[in-house]
């Protein structure tokens, strides 16, 4: 069973303290879940969290990707009160154009 591979780091600034997580999740791996409840555990923690990484989950997608998965993201990213910084799609193939990549983060105002 391959699960996520992920670090979730504290970061102390000058200005700040945040949350920062890099996440890789290998295609079709499954278990998605396992990360997202590590990190909402302590993003409510935080007024700043980022979240950065390869999840090869289909979302923000159009159809005919698989989407099964990006569910699974997109209530991870409402759940932790994210936004995701749109870069466009990360995924080509055929016609499906999706985000398999992702930036997420509590503060994108704050984003340059």
């Amino acid at each position: 069973m391959q699960l996520p591979d992920y670090i979730i780091l504290e970061i102390i600034t000058p200005d700040c303290v945040l949350l920062f997580a890099c996440v890789y999740r290998p295609p079709k791996a499954g278990h998605f879940n396992i990360f997202a409840d590590d990190f909402f555990g302590y993003c409510t923690e935080y007024e700043h969290s980022f979240v950065a990484g390869d999840v090869n989950a289909h979302f923000g997608s159009n159809k005919p990707c698989d989407i099964a998965d990006g569910k699974a993201v997109h209530e991870f990213i409402d759940q932790c009160n994210l936004t995701h910084v749109p870069f466009g799609p990360t995924f080509h193939q055929g016609l499906c154009y999706s985000t398999l990549d992702m930036i997420l983060s509590s503060v994108p105002d704050r984003l340059t």
